[in-house]
């Protein structure tokens, strides 16, 4: 904890970021989340199949 002081550094400009208005890495991370989950859906449902 108290060793790095770039992490401690990263940490807090991470919490600050939602407060100074700096929205755009939060659309980039709800936008990933969702084609994440999106991707995940597709591995979940069977593929389709030609009617033989």
């Amino acid at each position: 904890m108290y060793g790095s002081g770039t992490a401690a550094g990263g940490a807090t400009a991470g919490a600050m970021l939602p407060v100074t208005g700096f929205n755009i890495v939060w659309y980039a991370v709800a936008g990933f989340t969702l084609v994440s989950a999106g991707l995940a859906l597709l591995r979940l449902l069977p593929k389709r199949t030609p009617a033989a």
